[in-house]
């Protein structure tokens, strides 16, 4: 009996070992591969998205020819996934969509193959799917998803990396006005500071500017080749102001302004700096001025060192007269002995 008690808590300790892992490891995991999913496992790049909805799964409800027709109901096609509108963002657990640290969306609900509280069933589709909000299906705060942008800073959908489940917007893709302009900033190193870059000067990376016009107030950076431009804006006068950063000065102006219209089809705004130079002050002259003496002339003598000079040569002559006086007599008395 105690053989078959033993193996019994044995089995029920491992049990209770997987049961508590497993939880962990699905959450942890950046795919859901389970029967909520749109696409099984998700699409966390856009090669991968494209090779789904060209390919299928392979899972139920999952072929290309499903996924194409779910994607198309929601005017979302294998184009657009190579659009540069579709960008890296997230969607968070209370219904908001970001690209980077910018809202685009609010109270958005997402699409999942089970049934929850407050779901409710898509119409025109072929199999069970319903849409329900964000908080009846994240666990976690925010998730990863690409996020269609439109020219007018709307979000006409995204979809969820992990599952492909799709999150609805504005529902529309909005396409740029027939008028548009474009804007280009360079940034260069004006060495020499005059004002035009030379075939020596190089551009300047990650530089800041503020751009300002119809309906638009931005700041943009300067890329590697010291350049940032910006598509689809309503013509009108646009203000470009440069931020400037420490240990530079300005050679072009810091804020220039523009009339921008279709007759050029971008306009280039043009910024120079220059490194500050640190010009280290001369020592202070000391009270009098300085007195320079050539090599060839003495110096002038004061009076005391006068003074010194002619007791010197007095003190200097006794002693002579007084050696050579001794050295007389000396001889004198020699001769007078022989």
């Amino acid at each position: 009996m105690n053989k078959y008690l033993k193996k019994y808590i044995s089995v029920m300790i491992f049990t209770l070992f997987l049961l508590f892992l497993t939880p962990f490891s699905a959450f942890a995991s950046s795919r859901d591969c389970d029967g909520n999913a749109v696409i099984y496992c998700g699409s966390l790049t856009k090669s991968e998205l494209k090779t789904s909805l060209n390919k299928g799964t392979g899972k139920q409800y999952q072929s290309a020819q499903e996924l194409q027709a779910l994607f198309s109901k929601y005017d979302i096609t294998i184009k657009d996934i190579d659009s540069d509108n579709l960008k890296d963002g997230r969607v968070t657990k209370s219904g908001k969509v970001f690209v980077g640290s910018k809202q685009y969306a609010s109270n958005v609900k997402s699409t999942g193959r089970h049934k929850t509280e407050h779901s409710k069933q898509v119409s025109g589709v072929s199999y069970p799917l319903y849409e329900r909000p964000t908080s009846d299906s994240f666990l976690s705060d925010s998730i990863d998803a690409f996020v269609y942008v439109n020219y007018d800073n709307t979000m006409a959908f995204a979809i969820i990396k992990s599952c492909g489940n799709i999150v609805r917007g504005v529902g529309v893709k909005t396409k740029p006005s027939a008028e548009t302009v474009s804007i280009k900033i360079q940034k260069f190193e004006d060495k020499n500071g005059n004002k035009k870059k030379d075939l020596t000067e190089s551009y300047l990376a990650g530089w800041n500017f503020k751009v300002s016009g119809p309906n638009f107030n931005q700041t943009v950076s300067s890329d590697k080749s010291g350049t940032s431009t910006i598509k689809g804006l309503k013509p009108g006068n646009y203000t470009v102001t440069e931020i400037l950063q420490s240990g530079w000065e300005n050679t072009t102006g810091l804020s220039i302004s523009r009339q921008v219209t279709t007759s050029t089809s971008t306009q280039t705004f043009v910024f120079g700096n220059k490194k500050k130079i640190s010009i280290i002050p001369d020592e202070p002259t000391p009270p009098g001025g300085e007195t320079l003496v050539e090599s060839t002339q003495l110096p002038v003598s004061g009076p005391a060192e006068t003074a010194a000079g002619i007791a010197a040569f007095v003190l200097t002559g006794a002693m002579l007269y007084w050696f050579n006086s001794k050295k007389r007599l000396k001889l004198s008395w020699t001769r007078h002995k022989k």
